[in-house]
């Protein structure tokens, strides 16, 4: 008896295709810091899903994290520095370590879906032979007591599926931009949908809270949001209410001076949904048009501190329009190819059609930019259909939004 249900070789070779998804190229222009930072959060991951009983996705992570080791920082041009002696360290010891790991999630994944597998042609076959016996003709005599036999025996194994599921479930950067070069690279649907995040989210949420009855939809909502989603598709990113609100009044004594402002976005995993929990303004320099960031040694503090993970950046454009330019395209990228799920936020008070929006590349964006040699601004050969609204990103007002800031008063 055949099965549609794959086999556990099947399912591993899914999931290792799923690793391959990692940003593997060596920038020795670069510090070394980054790709610690990115191992770090993939293996921060990693024992989340194996806290939480996810093999799948822990062992999608933990070869990521694999790879980053090996494939990256072990071929920096700083690996064998001795300020980074620490670092090395620690990190070759947790690669060891994984790559045990990985051995026994190897098996523990092929077994536990050839034993479904088995157990699905097991439920097909006995289903198939009680469905035979009633096409007996009428002259055959049929056993009353064995057809209850084989109904119970069916049942029996239906049961024992039910319940092994059940088990299962249980245990289950330096910033540089632009100048007022007008929407390039922007897509033709950004001005004139809702975006995913936007005042009017906000306020829709406002007032079904006031309203009676209102209360459980929201609950409903939040409810959906933690659901669990496969391994091998984007993880949905929850965003407190707040955190544009606060980022917004963080940023605007520059915005008043027509000064750009930029911030991180960090959070954790939890039920493999991302929780942002914070916002990070590192040392910043900006103009109209431009903003520059320092302070990676200073933030990374705080992110190994806190165990939170990077999710992505927030900029404002005071006196631009609502949209990623071609220099916020790249930008987004470095942050995208380490994290697939990694947004762009955009505060744009002074666009009257959309003030806030918030961004991710596509399929077409991240191969477009990936093999553009170019920086400054520029165009790209075909700029449409680059990024769209982040649709993975949804808004609670469950969540607060910590700030950590790092700039210099004056």
């Amino acid at each position: 008896m055949a099965s549609s249900r794959p086999t556990g070789k099947e399912v591993f070779a899914r999931l290792n295709e799923q690793a391959q998804n990692v940003y593997t190229v060596v920038i020795n222009s670069q510090s070394i810091l980054k790709p610690y930072n990115v191992a770090r959060m993939l293996h921060e991951q990693a024992q989340q899903y194996l806290e939480e009983g996810d093999i799948e996705s822990a062992y999608v992570q933990l070869k990521k994290f694999a790879r980053m080791f090996l494939e990256v920082i072990c071929k920096h041009n700083s690996y064998n520095m001795k300020k980074y002696f620490k670092e090395k360290a620690k990190y070759k010891s947790f690669c060891m370590k994984a790559i045990g790991i990985l051995e026994k999630l190897k098996k523990q994944i092929i077994e536990k879906y050839d034993k479904i597998r088995a157990q699905e042609i097991a439920v097909a076959t006995e289903k198939l032979s009680i469905e035979s016996i009633g096409t007996l003709p009428k002259s055959e005599k049929v056993d009353q007591k064995q057809v209850q036999k084989i109904s119970s025996s069916a049942l029996q194994t239906n049961f024992d599926i039910l319940r092994s599921n059940s088990k299962q479930k249980a245990n289950p950067g330096v910033i540089v931009k632009k100048e007022n070069d007008a929407y390039p690279d922007a897509p033709p649907d950004v001005v004139t949908q809702t975006p995913a995040y936007s005042p009017q989210l906000y306020e829709a949420k406002a007032d079904t809270k006031s309203a009676n009855g209102a209360r459980k939809e929201v609950k409903t909502q939040v409810k959906k949001q933690v659901k669990r989603q496969p391994w091998d598709s984007l993880r949905k990113i929850v965003l407190p209410s707040d955190f544009a609100k606060k980022f917004t009044r963080a940023a605007s004594v520059n915005t008043r001076r027509n000064k750009e402002t930029c911030g991180l976005i960090c959070g954790r995993l939890k039920n493999n949904v991302f929780q942002v929990t914070a916002c990070i303004l590192p040392p910043q320099s900006g103009t109209a048009n431009t903003t520059a960031a320092s302070g990676e040694i200073e933030i990374i503090a705080i992110l190994e501190e806190r165990k939170l993970l990077t999710l992505g950046w927030i900029h404002t454009h005071p006196s631009q329009a609502c949209f990623l330019s071609s220099i916020d395209l790249h930008t987004q990228f470095s942050y995208q190819v380490c994290m697939p799920e990694a947004i762009a936020i955009v505060i744009a008070p002074t666009d009257k059609r959309c003030t806030e929006g918030c961004f991710s590349l596509t399929a077409k964006g991240l191969k477009v930019i990936g093999e553009c040699g170019k920086s400054g601004f520029h165009s790209h050969p075909d700029s449409t259909g680059l990024y769209r609204q982040a649709m993975h990103v949804q808004v609670s007002s469950k969540l607060k939004t910590a700030m950590y800031d790092l700039r210099k008063r004056k």
